[in-house]
């Protein structure tokens, strides 16, 4: 198959390299890291400067209506919390 996005095929595009993400059902949440950590995983990953983690984090939060949970564990939050905190990562 291909994959297509805005009528763009994008099939030869590593998939992190797409700009689209995917949140499954069970949340991929790392049940030891706070939110804030859990969030900031990916950007780590994706090699974002260490400077620039806590404020995109706090950013990526902020717009799923998260940022006042940053210090809790996944096994503190609702179902529907924990897929905000997945799609924020």
């Amino acid at each position: 198959g291909r994959v297509f996005l805005g009528g763009r095929d994008v099939t030869a595009l590593p998939p992190h390299r797409r700009g689209i993400g995917m949140v499954v059902q069970s949340y991929a949440l790392f049940p030891h890291l706070k939110v804030k950590d859990n969030v900031a995983f990916g950007l780590k990953a994706h090699r974002t400067p260490k400077a620039e983690i806590p404020g995109r984090v706090t950013e990526a939060l902020e717009l799923v209506g998260m940022a006042a949970y940053a210090e809790r564990h996944p096994r503190e939050l609702s179902g529907g919390q924990q897929q905000r905190v997945a799609i924020a990562r």
